[in-house]
């Protein structure tokens, strides 16, 4: 019942998929705290995976890098 306790990790912390039902009274039966989110601190940008898509943070900067590749290909 414990093995379907699923962990995501995002850029910015750790979410667990909720606990309810039979897991719950699992966990809280061997004193075990249920398990809460984990947010992370702001990495640095040196210290980031760096995706070249990653770079793109609005609608408007995506339309200029898709106008500047439409003009490179002319």
């Amino acid at each position: 019942m414990l093995n379907s306790i699923e962990q995501t990790v995002f850029r910015n912390g750790a979410y667990y998929s909720e606990i309810t039902g039979v897991q719950k009274e699992l966990l809280n039966a061997l004193d075990i705290s249920l398990p809460t989110p984990e947010p992370y601190g702001k990495v640095g940008k040196e210290e980031e995976d760096i995706d070249e898509d990653d770079d793109i943070r609005s609608l408007d900067e995506l339309e200029i890098v898709l106008y500047k590749l439409k003009a490179q290909s002319k």
